[in-house]
């Protein structure tokens, strides 16, 4: 299968192509911020920022934000828009001017497309209001290819579960065969919080993963006491718990009453058993 930077690579292809544009890039959404997924052309030289926060002064964050293209032709001539570009390393590349579009999904903003430097007959040229709608009508073709793709569920907005289990090597295979990959073939977005770039305290960081998320996947397996702790959190936030454990004497006496999936370090019993009780919360999930 194609994998997610070549699905995002050939939509950039396309638009830089449409546009006579020396490079573009896409950011897409990914929870409250917006992450960088893709750069091509003189893009791949200039972008030193991947993530943006909420409130991000900057025109890509401004365009998600409002839902409106933004075209500048002259930045040293528009004060308005010095110094919020600030995405760029002016240093390595010069900005001559840009076309940024939100990639519309429906009623969702799901990310920002962008382009710049454009290049007509080996000549510097403007963009054009015409230029930014063919992009904001490409963006719509682009968001239904990512909608179709489950590695992007993320930037569509779809479920998202958070992941509480020990950070040990023989727990990657149970984490990225057993559980993640499944989560995403079944379009839920999925992450442990060692995936996550944050500059807060891990523990901080574990509490905002479990506050945001839909759904806690938790394994209780040797009995890490930094598992039951975070599983006690996120059962006093009254999230829904998936509990797994390799076998019946890693449940501690508390848990007990609650039902998990016993998979005896078998990965393919781990799937087909999470498979039945992801797809019976997703009803439920998708109901509400």
């Amino acid at each position: 299968m194609e994998s997610k930077s070549d699905l995002i690579v050939d939509i950039l292809n396309h638009a830089t192509a449409l546009l006579h544009a020396d490079g573009g890039s896409v950011f897409l959404k990914d929870g409250d911020h917006l992450r960088l997924a893709a750069a091509t052309g003189t893009h791949l030289l200039m972008e030193r920022r991947t993530t943006y926060a909420p409130a991000s002064p900057a025109i890509t964050f401004e365009v998600f934000r409002d839902g409106q293209p933004i075209l500048v032709n002259d930045f040293s001539r528009d004060s308005s828009r010095h110094g919020f570009y600030d995405e760029i390393e002016h240093s390595q590349m010069e900005i001559r001017n840009l076309v940024a579009v939100p990639i519309e999904l429906g009623d969702k903003i799901i990310g920002v497309l962008r382009c710049t430097n454009k290049t007509v007959n080996n000549a510097n040229a403007d963009f054009t209001a015409e230029d930014a709608r063919t992009l904001e009508i490409f963006g719509m073709t682009a968001a239904a290819a990512i909608q179709a793709r489950k590695d992007l569920a993320f930037a569509t907005a779809a479920p998202y579960a958070f992941v509480l289990m020990p950070f040990k090597d023989e727990f990657k295979d149970i984490y990225e065969l057993g559980i993640r990959s499944l989560a995403v073939d079944l379009g839920i977005r999925c992450e442990r919080v060692d995936e996550i770039e944050f500059n807060d305290a891990i523990l901080a960081q574990i509490y905002k993963g479990i506050q945001s998320a839909d759904l806690i996947i938790a394994d209780v397996s040797g009995r890490n006491p930094n598992v039951f702790y975070e599983i006690g959190y996120a059962h006093a936030l009254h999230k829904e718990v998936v509990l797994l454990a390799h076998d019946s004497v890693d449940i501690p006496f508390d848990l007990a009453g609650h039902n998990h999936i016993i998979y005896t370090g078998k990965i393919t019993l781990l799937r087909d058993r999470l498979d039945k009780r992801l797809r019976s919360w997703l009803d439920r999930f998708t109901s509400h």
